[in-house]
């Protein structure tokens, strides 16, 4: 059964709005299993996940499955997640405040044979990859996390890792309607892939407004027929010793699920603008229509992306997905695309708290008056952020060995079978 209406969403009970989950939190691997399995409408892959997401997820699942072995996992879950959330309430005369949660994490992190993108596009400025220093080194970090008054929720979290500390995160956000708005400093990412996407796969945070979708939004009427639109776009000020010219940084993605087994997207970024760089209506316009206007004005990534959950649930669920992209020009959409296929399982049969994902990666090389992938010249840091690429981690030209990547979440989740 199809969702409400969109007037249905925007006229509906108390919105829930709630604080990030940390990258790569356990109930990321939840969710996409639910996805996987057809029993969630929710697309965990449109935005980082908060918990107000993961809780609904959780209650559309339970409400539509009467197997008992998955309603005990579920319910597991919930309690997990419940289990989780700290945190102390106080009343002031302008209105609710209430602490949400509060986490300190203290651990580990180095670095052993490591590099980081280079820098420039052609010689004598390009670079090769730059090598990191190996080591070891402490990591701390406090975050919070308050709802203000009935409909605002402000979060944040600081890090420290050896003499480093820094503002991770510190944004503010408000429900529209069917509508999210976030404004400050926050991740974001794009795409199905385990490996990372092609466009941005949320390596680091950003300063940024963004607006999104808080659900699939239906047209009305006849048009309903072409399914759950979902969306997110944001644009991000980048100011960091590799972007010393301080561009700006646009994304989007648009989600289309005209079938609940199939979902295609298209996933768009741009570098733009800078110190070096006027920006003027006509060339902002050609750049949001995807074309380019302005020499150095932008370098922009895109790619069209597909997933298709095969009717294969009796023998072993299964998921194929395709994403295909282009950097910067036309015709590499043909000449020199990136591609990364993959098959993905939620659950083993035998071993159903273990899932598992295969992918292959490819970029091709520059030629026939093509760039080269996530390098361009007017940008000279690259497609990248501090020490990682913002798009997939192969990091341009190459061919990614083809692999198997099994995932156990069992070990903090309920072993029930699936």
């Amino acid at each position: 059964m199809w969702p409400h209406p969109l007037e249905a969403q925007a006229g509906g009970g108390r919105p829930c709005v709630s604080e990030d989950l940390p990258v790569h939190h356990w109930a990321e691997e939840a969710v996409e299993r639910l996805q996987a399995l057809g029993l969630t409408t929710y697309h965990s892959n449109d935005r980082v996940l908060n918990r107000c997401r993961v809780e609904e997820a959780l209650t559309e699942a339970a409400a539509s499955v009467a197997d008992s072995r998955i309603r005990q996992l579920l319910s597991g879950w919930q309690e997990l997640l419940h289990a989780e959330r700290t945190g102390v309430r106080a009343d002031s005369a302008a209105g609710q405040v209430q602490l949400r949660a509060a986490a300190i994490s203290v651990g580990l992190q180095g670095t052993h044979g490591a590099a980081a993108p280079g820098f420039g596009e052609s010689a004598p400025d390009r670079t090769g990859a730059e090598a990191l220093s190996d080591g070891v080194r402490g990591r701390l970090s406090l975050a919070l996390a308050a709802q203000l008054l009935s409909h605002l929720h402000l979060a944040g979290s600081v890090i420290s890792t050896g003499d480093n500390v820094g503002l991770e995160r510190l944004e503010l956000t408000a429900p529209l309607g069917p509508i999210l708005a976030t404004v400050g400093r926050g991740y974001n990412r794009f795409g199905d892939n385990r490996g990372g996407s092609i466009v941005f796969s949320g390596v680091a945070p950003l300063d940024r407004v963004e607006i999104s979708t808080r659900a699939p939004l239906y047209l009305p009427k006849v048009l309903r027929s072409v399914g759950g639109i979902s969306f997110t776009t944001f644009l991000a000020t980048i100011s960091d010793d590799r972007h010393a010219d301080s561009p700006f940084f646009w994304g989007m993605r648009g989600t289309l699920e005209p079938h609940p087994r199939f979902r295609l997207s298209v996933n768009r970024a741009s570098l733009f603008g800078g110190a070096n760089q006027r920006i003027r209506l006509d060339n902002l316009g050609m750049m949001l229509l995807g074309r380019v206007q302005g020499k150095g004005f932008e370098d922009q990534v895109v790619s069209l992306e597909g997933s298709f959950r095969l009717p294969s649930e009796p023998v072993i669920p299964l998921t194929l997905g395709l994403e295909w992209g282009a950097e910067d020009a036309a015709g590499a959409w043909v000449n020199v695309p990136g591609v990364v296929v993959s098959l993905r399982t939620p659950a083993i049969p035998g071993a159903e708290h273990i899932s598992a994902a295969f992918e292959y990666a490819t970029f091709g090389t520059s030629c026939c008056g093509n760039p080269e992938w996530y390098r361009h010249w007017s940008f000279p840091g690259s497609w990248a952020l501090g020490e990682r690429p913002m798009g997939h981690p192969l990091g341009g030209d190459g061919l990614a060995v083809p692999g198997v990547e099994a995932v156990a979440i069992g070990q903090r989740l309920p072993l029930t079978s699936l």
